[in-house]
C-alpha cells in the first residue's frame, strides 16, 4: 500500500445530488431528443435540455444491479446531460482526479453497503462513508491517462469488430440468400441470369449445381470421443 492513502469517499468528491431533476416518461416524450437523460444504469432517454456540463461520475442509487453487479455501478459521463434521482452525481474535489476516481470506485464492492431486498438501495450517507485507497494527485493523473488510453483502444476495437460482423452478415446474405455471389465473370450470379433450379427440400430455387447436405456429411469431427 506504499504511496496509497485510505480515504472515505466524502473526502475525495463533491456531491451534486441536489441538482437532480426527474422527468416522467410522459414529460420526456414531448421533448426533442438532444441530450442524454441518465438513470441508475446509464442512458434512459434523451431530452431537449441539460442540467450538467462537464465530467462526472454517476453511481447507481437503486436497482437490482447493486447486488448482482452485472454492469458497472459507476459510469463516467462527459459533456452536457440530464440526470434523474436514481443516480448519485459526483466529481472529484481539488485534491483528486475525476477519471481516476471512476476507475477506483469501480473496484469497490458496494454490495455490503446496500440496503433493502425487494428494492436494493445505496443511499448517499452509506456511499460517502465507504473507504478506498487512493494515490496522490500527480499519480492519479498518470494512472487515469493510461487506463483511458486502453479504454479508447478497446472501444475502437469493438467498433471495428462490429463493422466486420455487419460486413460478414451482408456478404452472407448477398451470396447465400440472394445468391448474388461473383460468377466466373465477376458479376452477381443470380442478378446476371445465372441458372437456378427448384429444390424440393428447401422449397425454393438454388443455383444450378448446388446441393443440400447435412453438416455431418461435409466434415469430420475430431475430439476426445471420436
Amino acid at each position: 500500500m506504499r504511496n496509497l492513502k485510505k480515504k472515505k469517499i466524502y473526502e475525495l468528491v463533491e456531491v451534486h445530488n441536489n441538482k437532480r431533476i426527474p422527468l416522467s416518461s410522459k414529460e420526456r416524450e414531448k421533448l426533442e431528443k438532444v441530450y442524454p437523460y441518465y438513470g441508475a444504469q446509464g442512458i434512459v432517454d434523451y431530452v431537449d435540455s441539460y442540467i450538467f456540463d462537464g465530467q462526472y461520475i454517476l453511481v447507481a442509487e437503486d436497482g437490482e444491479n447493486l447486488r448482482s453487479n452485472n454492469k458497472d455501478i459507476c459510469n463516467l459521463v462527459n459533456g452536457k446531460f440530464w440526470v434523474n434521482n436514481h443516480a448519485h452525481i459526483l466529481s472529484a474535489n481539488k485534491q483528486n482526479i475525476t477519471k481516476y476516481l471512476f476507475y477506483n470506485f469501480n473496484l469497490i464492492k458496494f454490495e455490503p453497503f446496500v440496503t433493502g431486498s425487494a428494492q436494493p438501495k445505496l443511499n448517499k450517507e452509506r456511499l460517502l462513508g465507504i473507504e478506498t485507497y487512493v494515490h496522490e494527485k500527480i499519480t492519479q493523473q498518470k494512472i487515469a491517462a493510461v487506463l483511458s488510453a486502453l479504454d479508447d483502444k478497446i472501444e475502437l476495437n469493438n467498433k471495428i469488430n462490429a463493422e466486420l460482423e455487419a460486413l460478414a452478415k451482408t456478404l452472407y446474405d448477398y451470396w447465400f440468400v440472394q445468391f448474388d455471389f461473383p460468377d466466373e465473370a465477376g458479376k452477381p450470379y443470380k442478378s446476371s441470369g445465372g441458372a437456378m433450379v427448384w429444390n424440393e427440400q428447401l422449397k425454393r430455387e438454388i443455383p444450378e449445381g448446388w446441393e443440400v447436405k447435412k453438416l455431418g456429411e461435409l466434415i469430420e469431427v475430431k475430439d476426445g470421443t471420436h
